[in-house]
């Protein structure tokens, strides 16, 4: 969730949110694999990504480049945001 403080209302909306998230991501099944660009989660997979500092290598020359890969056995799904500052 990146630059979530950028989100109208986020702490009120939070845990909607993260339940939408939840049921989009579910689709994919228990044994979905999830790939991300965030450096931090590649050396602590409970990292807060909420964290406006954290670091993302990007893919891109965008300044903001951040995503997550879900990979199932039937279907991939690529969530992904690219900005410019």
């Amino acid at each position: 969730m990146y630059q979530a403080a950028n989100i109208p209302d986020f702490d009120q909306r939070k845990e909607s949110l993260f339940r939408s998230s939840r049921t989009i991501l579910s689709r994919f099944g228990d044994c979905c694999r999830f790939f991300t660009n965030a450096a931090e989660a590649h050396r602590n997979p409970d990292t807060g990504l909420l964290n406006p500092d954290t670091e993302w290598d990007c893919l891109s020359v965008y300044t903001t480049d951040c995503g997550l890969v879900a990979v199932s056995d039937t279907e991939i799904g690529v969530f992904w945001a690219l900005f410019e500052d």
